[in-house]
């Protein structure tokens, strides 16, 4: 009941704060006009001789376009729009212009003389007061807007003040200690991130908050071990919302990765029997023969990571979908890079960011599978059916419980796309990196491999 107070105070607070701001911008507006036009009869100030007091009168008539001449030659500008618009900062303009002029007490006395019966008042006397009375609201409101923000946040971290958290801080409100974990990652030193924690707050578990989500980390062999052996128990997988966003369709970024795991894994040992990988594993040989062949042995010096990020892509291409095709290949290659460039930066979707550019590469790979997808149909319903049978091909041979429709296909291959790239990619480079640094190693692995 308290806390469901204080938000509704907190509430209030934000709408009289609002309101206020609104009310006293009206009441702003109308101490900053130094001239009220009533009622003038025009046909009089034509009529009349007095340059200056006609001029006046087409003040009061035609406000958006005025201008005072005074009898010393000195100018009043800057009035316009003030009668015909509501602008708080017309009017504070206005006022500014006009406190740099001290009209002459000849004028003041002149204009009030001939049009105080006419029902228009000018009153130049009050330009002297100070902007305080302009400023003051302004504080006023920013005040009471943030006095209520500080309570909705207080009162959506009340809930958590009793529990007891590990050590650790989270750092930034929504951007959390993201970016210090980007620019470790940027400097090739990931583990920088990790060990300093680890030194500063526990060796066991710290947290922190990444990608706008407060989290837990667990370190060691006892972390690593109460994570696998309580799976679905004391802990549940999960991906941020971010993450969900980019890898999975808008129909089913709602979903929990729980969910999604669950109905993967489903299809998983249908993939993992015998006789697919008997006939996958000739494919994975002619396509590591060919790609040392093109991309590796006419260089003297060759960059590892990006090389085999491209043969594992290009083996993925072919073992999920069935894709022979190097410019195919290459194209849903550059979505992907888009995506994976993007899924781990800040969570600002807006155009021109990386996370934009990921969300924008995981849907047109999406709409490449889909297109495929139909082409396949058309070949299975053909007689002799598709000479290899890939991934995506069985996915759309299930007919029973655990069948899918199109969207929920593509978001699967789409996850095992992203699940197999940067890991595998990420083990043939340490692999060829740790042999090269260990020569004796590299001799026994390469006499174990000789036939």
């Amino acid at each position: 009941m308290g806390g469901a107070r204080l938000a509704a105070s907190a509430v209030v607070l934000l709408v009289l704060g609002v309101v206020f701001l609104g009310a006293g911008g009206g009441s702003l507006i109308a101490k900053a006009c130094p001239l009220y036009c009533l009622d003038v009869d025009y046909m009089t100030c034509e009529s009349s001789g007095d340059k200056k007091l006609n001029s006046a009168c087409n003040c009061c008539l035609a406000p958006k376009n005025c201008t005072l001449h005074l009898a010393d030659g000195r100018m009043i500008a800057g009035l316009t729009s003030v009668f015909a618009s509501q602008s708080r900062t017309q009017a504070i303009h206005v006022r500014s212009q006009l406190l740099k002029i001290q009209p002459t007490t000849a004028f003041v006395k002149v204009v009030s003389q001939h049009f105080e019966e006419k029902g228009v008042l000018l009153d130049l006397a009050k330009l002297s007061v100070s902007y305080m009375d302009l400023l003051f609201p302004c504080f006023l409101h920013l005040s009471i807007l943030c006095i209520s923000l500080s309570l909705i946040v207080l009162l959506h971290k009340r809930k958590f003040w009793n529990t007891k958290f590990p050590p650790g801080k989270t750092g930034w409100p929504i951007i959390g200690e993201t970016w210090d974990f980007m620019m470790a990652s940027r400097c090739g030193t990931p583990e920088k991130f990790i060990n300093d924690r680890v030194g500063k707050y526990s060796p066991e578990v710290f947290q922190t908050s990444l990608l706008g989500h407060n989290m837990a980390v667990f370190c060691g062999s006892g972390g690593n071990k109460f994570l696998y052996s309580s799976e679905n128990k004391s802990v549940t997988g999960w991906l941020p919302n971010p993450i969900m966003k980019v890898l999975f369709s808008p129909e089913h970024a709602s979903n929990s990765y729980k969910e999604e795991s669950a109905k993967l894994r489903k299809f998983l040992p249908e993939l993992l029997k015998p006789e697919p990988l008997q006939q996958y594993i000739p494919v994975m040989d002619s396509m590591a023969k060919d790609h040392l062949k093109a991309d590796w042995f006419p260089y003297k010096q060759v960059k590892v990571f990006p090389l085999s990020k491209t043969y594992t892509f290009s083996l993925a291409c072919r073992l999920f979908m069935n894709i022979k095709d190097p410019e195919h290949v290459s194209r849903l290659q550059n979505h992907f890079n888009l995506v994976t460039k993007g899924i781990l930066s800040l969570p600002l979707n807006f155009p021109g960011t990386a996370y934009n550019r990921a969300i924008k590469g995981g849907n047109m790979i999406r709409e490449e599978i889909v297109g495929i997808m139909k082409e396949r149909r058309e070949l299975i319903s053909e007689s002799n059916g598709p000479e290899f049978i890939d991934i995506l091909t069985r996915m759309l041979l299930v007919t029973d419980e655990n069948a899918m429709d199109d969207m929920e296909i593509a978001d699967r291959v789409v996850g095992l796309l992203f699940g197999s790239h940067d890991t595998t990619s990420a083990s043939i480079s340490m692999a060829m990196y740790y042999l090269a640094d260990n020569p004796h190693v590299y001799t026994k692995v390469l006499k174990g491999s000789s036939p």
